[in-house]
């Protein structure tokens, strides 16, 4: 079967992040499964021209092609499409990863009434695909959803690529980074759902019991003033000796930062999924996160899960795999077999055959 994929600028640039990574991966997989996919993309633009591209161009350029049965909006950014009557004659499916921006709020009016239209065109949608349980029932409670019309297909990783490996003394020196000293990592944005404050806040805690370490933050802030925010978080702590930070790191260089971890802190209060915290298992480092929204369902019993709103705990936590070997290594051998219950050729099948189910409709 023949589907439309309309992918914007999701698969432009060379910059891999947790959307982008998770349309790469299902997109080059479907075709296994009897789907063949016709992009309807455009060039990675500043942020007005895209918007506009988005808006008005992209829209018209769908207008004069023809249809496939079946089209996938594969972000909720672009849900609002399933709104225009250019779709009409398409089932429309629309892959949702979280719907923070309907729980916190959008400051202004612009991004305020983007998201009613998105929520309305997932509403719409023929279909959803939803990346965890969680988001499923978030949907469920807050958009009064059907739950038969939400199918759940979980992310995954590529375990040739994040698995066991040894970086090699360069790999240290490119970064700067001190051998022999623990390494408490975290991967991801400065938004405020991420909830770095309860983890510098932990970090604070082990600097005054003397533990030493350094704290390694991988990933753009991806908020306004998130950096400076940030910044001033680790100053207030005394932290700032102890940090390095590195803005983007490309997908094959990732799992070694994983493999030198001695621990990877994920303190996130409300996420869709969590690839960090399965990444890290699948590179064999242990893993201390929320026991809240989806991380339960990535992490399972192979992590340490703590309150969001603990930072006590989370240093506790952190210390304790710090100073246990034992206990390293229980979770090394839990985390692995976590992780290879993901796996992307099952969620790409998943995703073919909730394609096929539409376009029988």
């Amino acid at each position: 079967m023949l589907l439309d994929m309309l992918s914007g600028d999701m698969l432009v640039g060379k910059e891999v992040y947790g959307i982008k990574r998770y349309i790469n991966e299902i997109s080059k997989r479907v075709p296994r499964f009897g789907v063949s996919i016709r992009y309807f993309e455009f060039p990675r633009l500043n942020p007005i021209l895209a918007k506009a591209y988005l808006y008005l161009v992209f829209p018209l350029s769908y207008l004069f092609s023809s249809h496939a049965k079946v089209c996938h909006m594969p972000s909720q950014t672009s849900a609002f499409l399933t709104l225009l009557p250019v779709f009409r004659g398409s089932k429309k499916v629309v892959t949702v990863y979280d719907i923070a921006p309907y729980i916190v709020g959008e400051k202004s009016f612009v991004k305020r009434l983007i998201t009613i239209l998105n929520i309305e065109g997932i509403k719409r949608s023929d279909g959803i695909i939803a990346i965890s349980e969680f988001t499923k029932q978030e949907l469920v409670l807050h958009l009064k959803l059907p739950p038969g019309k939400i199918s759940v297909v979980y992310p995954a990783v590529d375990h040739s690529m994040f698995a066991q490996k040894k970086a090699p003394k360069s790999f240290y020196k490119k970064y700067a980074i001190p051998k022999g000293i623990p390494i408490i990592l975290y991967v991801g944005s400065e938004e405020p759902r991420q909830n770095l404050p309860t983890l510098a806040k932990a970090l604070g805690a082990l600097k005054k019991k003397k533990i030493p370490f350094v704290f390694l933050k991988l990933g753009r802030p991806a908020w306004p003033n998130g950096r400076e925010s940030l910044l001033n978080l680790l100053k207030s702590e005394n932290l700032s000796e102890n940090t390095i930070i590195i803005d983007y790191i490309p997908d094959e260089q990732l799992p070694l930062f994983y493999n030198i971890a001695t621990v990877l802190a994920y303190p996130c209060s409300y996420t869709g999924f969590g690839l960090p915290p399965l990444e890290a298992m699948a590179c064999g480092c242990p893993v201390v996160t929320s026991n809240a929204v989806s991380l339960p369902e990535v992490v399972g019993q192979a992590g340490l899960l703590i309150s969001p709103s603990n930072p006590n705990a989370f240093a506790s936590s952190i210390e304790r795999i710090i100073k246990n070997p034992k206990l390293r290594g229980e979770l090394k051998v839990k985390g692995l077999a976590q992780s290879k219950k993901f796996n992307w050729e099952n969620a790409a099948r998943q995703t073919a055959a909730i394609y096929k189910k539409l376009a029988l409709r």
